[in-house]
């Protein structure tokens, strides 16, 4: 399905379709993405549904990186060394 409008009023419309309990979906980390998931959560609040969050959003899980996220190189020869 592909849908063009708000994303917390899609979902909540798909929800009442289907009745889901749980929503999953990848956990973003920019600051317009992560204001989105935040009107997602509440609006699925309301509808006792539960937001689950998975990472997905990089080549590399998270926890598999070589160095801690907050010494994250801040240009690609960061990561040659």
């Amino acid at each position: 399905m592909v849908t063009v409008w708000k994303p917390e009023t899609v979902l909540i419309e798909m929800d009442k379709a289907i009745d889901a309990d749980d929503v999953y979906a990848h956990i973003e980390v920019s600051r317009d993405e992560v204001k989105v998931e935040e009107k997602i959560e509440a609006a699925m609040k309301e509808e006792n549904v539960e937001m689950k969050y998975f990472w997905g959003s990089t080549l590399y899980y998270i926890a598999d990186l070589p160095f801690n996220v907050d010494s994250l190189p801040s240009n690609y020869g960061g990561f040659r060394d």
